[in-house]
C-alpha cells in the first residue's frame, strides 16, 4: 500500500540542531515498533498508510521529460551495491574534454567471484572500452577480487584508482600510463594493519602528484583514540611509490564523538594544498577536516552538532524519532580552496517502551560551505516531486519500511554528489524515488535528481529529476566535481528497486550509465529563485510544544518581521519585528506556548516580500 507525503502548500525542508539519539544507544536498526502514523518533522505534514490502493507498476507516464539531457550505456555490473551510503568520486570531466568513468563490477553473480573496477573513457568523440563499436564494459581490469574504487588524475595525464581488495582486506592502486588506456598497473599500499576496506581518494599537491586517502576498518579489534573500525587517513606524495602517512586517526576522531567508524559515511576531496574530509552518521556530528599544508595538518570544523550518546547509555534524549544526518556526505573544494558540503537528513530514536525506531522515510538535503559557515535548507517541494499531480507525493509501503527497499540506512532522499562550475554555480545530484511509480510488491522505484544554485547556495532552484524512466531503479548518482557546459553523471540502472545484496532480489544485469546534462536546464528555475530576496527554513522542532525555531537566510540586509496566525488567517501571537537585519542567516524562535494543539502558520516579511510556513502544535 502506498504512502502519500502530503503537501498543505510548496514547503522548505527544516534543519534540526536539537537532541537525537546516537544511532548505537538505539541498538541496530530494527523494525519499528510503533504504530507507523506519524508527522514529518521535515514538512509538518503527516505521513500515513493509505490503505485500500492497488500499487502502480510503471503503467502511467512520468511527467517533466528532461530535453536537455542524453544517456549513453558505457559499461553492465551484476554487482549492485555501488556503496554502503556516500559515494566516492567515480567520474571526472578533464579539462581536454575528455572523461573518465568507474564502478565497482561483476560479470556474474552470487558470490561475486569476478568482482573488480569497470573503467570507461571517453575520448571526446566516443566511449572506448571494451572497443570503439562496443563501448560496453562487462569485467574487471584486475586479476584479483576488489571493489568500491575512487578515482584521480595524477598530473592532469594519468588516472589513479584507490579500491580494496578482499584476500586480506588491503588497500590496492591502480594506474595507467596515461588517461583513457588499459592495462592498468596494480599495487598494494603500505598499509601495516588488515581490514582497510572502502577507500576514498582526492589528488592534491603542488604538483598534482598527492594521494590522499580515507578508509575504514572491518577488523573490530582494531582501535585508534577509542574508535573501533575507524576512518584513517594515508598520503602519499609521489603518486603512490612511497607513503610517509599511514592510517592516521584525524584530530578530534576520537571516543567522545563516535565509538564505531561508519561504512562509507565519509568524503574528501583536494585542490592544489587544500585537503577537506567530512564525515557524518545516523546520531553524530556531521563534521570537517581541513588542511591548507596538503595533508600534514588538520582543523576540525563543527557542521551541524548532533548530542552524542555513547553505547549503553539507555537515557534517550528523545522519543518516537528525532533529527539525524543520515551519513550520506559530499564535499568539493572551490577554486578558492573553500570547501561545500552536502548531506541527507533522516531521523532516528527511541519509542516510549525503549525500542529502537528509525526512519527512513524522510526527505532532507542539507546544505554548507566554509564561506559562510551557515546550513541552508534545501526547498523539495510538492510541485517538484508530484509527477502525476495528484496533489500528493506517492510512495511504496516498503520504500521507507526498514527492512525493506533502502540503500543501507539511507533515508528517502539521499547520496548527494556536489559539482561546480567555472563562475560559482553549485550542482547537486541525489538519488530520490519517482512520485506514483512502484513495482507490484510496493516498491517505489528512483531517479536521479538535481538542484542548484548560483547565489552561493543561499537560494536553489526546485528539485530537477532528471532520468524520469517508468519502471527503472536509476541509483548511486556521482556527478564530476568539475560542471562545464553539463553535468557529467555516472549512475546505475536495473528493474528492480534496491538491490540484491541488502533486498533479497535476484542477482542481474545493471547496466552503468554516462548522464550529460546541459546546465541550461536549471535557468528558468535560478531565475525563479532570485526574485526573492530571502529564504525562510521549516521550523524545527515539528510538531512542538512551547517553542519553535527556523532559520532566514538573507540576500541583502532587510527589515525582518514575524507573526503567526491560525488556520483561519487570524492572528493569535503578536508581530515580532527584529528591525534592520544584515545579509546572511539568521536563526529566530516563536513562543507559542499559549496556543492550543493545531495547525498554524508562521510568516516572515522582509520589506515588502512575505513568505509563509506552515507548523504544527502537538
Amino acid at each position: 500500500m502506498k504512502k502519500q507525503l502530503l503537501f498543505g502548500m510548496a514547503l522548505a525542508l527544516g534543519v534540526s540542531g536539537f537532541a537525537q539519539q546516537n544511532a548505537r544507544a538505539v541498538a541496530p536498526m530494527a523494525k519499528q515498533s510503533v504504530p507507523f502514523k506519524r508527522i514529518d518533522a521535515l514538512k509538518g505534514n503527516e505521513i500515513k498508510r493509505t490503505g485500500g490502493q492497488t500499487p502502480v507498476s510503471g503503467t502511467h507516464a512520468k511527467l517533466n521529460p528532461v530535453l536537455t539531457a542524453t544517456t549513453t550505456i558505457i559499461g553492465e555490473t551484476q554487482y549492485d551495491l555501488q556503496s554502503n551510503s556516500s559515494m566516492a568520486s567515480r567520474i571526472i570531466n578533464h579539462s581536454d574534454g575528455t572523461i573518465s568513468a568507474i564502478w565497482t563490477i561483476c560479470d556474474a553473480g552470487s558470490p561475486y567471484t569476478n568482482r573488480g573496477t569497470g573503467y570507461n573513457y571517453f575520448d571526446g568523440a566516443s566511449w572506448q572500452f571494451p572497443n570503439t563499436t562496443n563501448p560496453v564494459v562487462i569485467n574487471r581490469f584486475e586479476n584479483l577480487r576488489t571493489g568500491f574504487p575512487a578515482i584521480g588524475t595524477l598530473r592532469g595525464t594519468r588516472d589513479v584508482i584507490i579500491n580494496h581488495e578482499t584476500a586480506g582486506y588491503t588497500l590496492m592502486a591502480d594506474t595507467n600510463a596515461t588517461k583513457g588506456t588499459q592495462p592498468f598497473t596494480v599495487f598494494q599500499t603500505s598499509a601495516t594493519n588488515s581490514g582497510p576496506i572502502w577507500p576514498r581518494l582526492a589528488v592534491g599537491g603542488s604538483d598534482n602528484a598527492t594521494l590522499h586517502v580515507i578508509a575504514n576498518f572491518s577488523d573490530t579489534t582494531y582501535i585508534v583514540n577509542g574508535v573501533k573500525q575507524p576512518m584513517i587517513y594515508s598520503r602519499s606524495l609521489d603518486a603512490g611509490v612511497t607513503w610517509d602517512i599511514v592510517e592516521l586517526g584525524l584530530p578530534g576522531y576520537d571516543s567522545t564523538s563516535t565509538l564505531y567508524g561508519g561504512g562509507e559515511q565519509y568524503a574528501i576531496d583536494a585542490v592544489g594544498n587544500n585537503v577537506a574530509i567530512v564525515t557524518g552518521g545516523i546520531g553524530e556530528n556531521v563534521s570537517l577536516w581541513k588542511s591548507t599544508d596538503n595533508g600534514t595538518t588538520f582543523t576540525k570544523t563543527l557542521v551541524d552538532a548532533f548530542p552524542y550518546v555513547p553505547e549503553n547509555n539507555g537515557t534517550p534524549l528523545g522519543f518516537d524519532s528525532v533529527p539525524t544526518n543520515d551519513g550520506s556526505v559530499a564535499v568539493v573544494i572551490d577554486p578558492n580552496g573553500k570547501a561545500h558540503v552536502a548531506y541527507g537528513y533522516t531521523e532516528s530514536g527511541l519509542d516510549t517502551t525503549g525500542a529502537s525506531v528509525y526512519r527512513p522515510g524522510t526527505i532532507g538535503l542539507i546544505y554548507w560551505n566554509e564561506i559562510t559557515n551557515t546550513k541552508v535548507d534545501i526547498p523539495i517541494t510538492l510541485a517538484a516531486v508530484d509527477a502525476d499531480g495528484s496533489g500528493v507525493f506517492e510512495i511504496g509501503t516498503l520504500t521507507t519500511d526498514v527492512n525493506a527497499a533502502r540503500y543501507g540506512n539511507n533515508a528517502i532522499l539521499c547520496k548527494p554528489t556536489i559539482g561546480l562550475d567555472a563562475s560559482g554555480g553549485i550542482y547537486i545530484v541525489f538519488s530520490l524515488p519517482a512520485d506514483n511509480d512502484l513495482t507490484a510488491d510496493d516498491q517505489s522505484y528512483r531517479d536521479v535528481w538535481a538542484v542548484a544554485s548560483t547565489d552561493g547556495g543561499v537560494t536553489w532552484t526546485d528539485a530537477i529529476n532528471l532520468t524520469s524512466t517508468v519502471g527503472e531503479e536509476d541509483a548511486f548518482p556521482a556527478v564530476a566535481k568539475r560542471v562545464d557546459q553539463f553535468l557529467h553523471i555516472v549512475y546505475q540502472s536495473d528493474f528492480e528497486p534496491g538491490t540484491a545484496l541488502t533486498n533479497g532480489d535476484g542477482d542481474a544485469t545493471n547496466t552503468i550509465n554516462y548522464l550529460k546534462v546541459d546546465k541550461s536546464l536549471f535557468a528558468v528555475g535560478i531565475k525563479e529563485q532570485n526574485k526573492a530576496s530571502f529564504a525562510v527554513g521549516q521550523n524545527y522542532p515539528n510538531p512542538f510544544n512551547g517553542t519553535t525555531n527556523f532559520g532566514v537566510n538573507l540576500t541583502k540586509a532587510s527589515n525582518v518581521s514575524v507573526s503567526v496566525t491560525d488556520m483561519f488567517g487570524k492572528q493569535v501571537v503578536n508581530t515580532v519585528n527584529y528591525g534592520q537585519q544584515n545579509m546572511g542567516h539568521h536563526t529566530y524562535a516563536i513562543d507559542c506556548s499559549k496556543l492550543s494543539s493545531g495547525i498554524y502558520f508562521y510568516s516572515v516579511t522582509c520589506g515588502n516580500e512575505t513568505i509563509t510556513r506552515k507548523m504544527i502544535i502537538e
